[in-house]
């Protein structure tokens, strides 16, 4: 499946090199570490920031399902921090269900 996602956000992406100050910007924050990275639910009265860890990507069915929706809705041009259209609450039960 991210194999799959991968190859479609590679053919629809096109190289840009980047200025300094986009590099800057899009430097992780301190809290977010090596094989790690972060995602905001969208949807409800407050966005949420999480911190997810990258093997969710390969064997959490629930949040896999959440990116082919943010693949549907925004598609493969989101910048800065990826989107997820999702409440809080939803996400927080995909990331668990993983750690359950």
């Amino acid at each position: 499946m991210f194999k799959l996602l991968f190859k479609k956000f590679v053919l629809r992406s096109h190289y840009m090199p980047l200025d300094n100050e986009k590099m800057k910007a899009m430097k992780p924050p301190r809290n977010v570490k090596k094989g790690q990275f972060a995602v905001i639910a969208t949807e409800g009265d407050v966005a949420n920031r999480f911190v997810v860890e990258l093997d969710c990507l390969s064997n959490n069915p629930a949040f896999l399902k959440l990116l082919e929706k943010a693949e549907e809705e925004f598609g493969f041009r989101q910048a800065g921090i990826l989107s997820l259209p999702c409440k809080p609450d939803e996400l927080e039960r995909a990331l668990g269900s993983r750690r359950k």
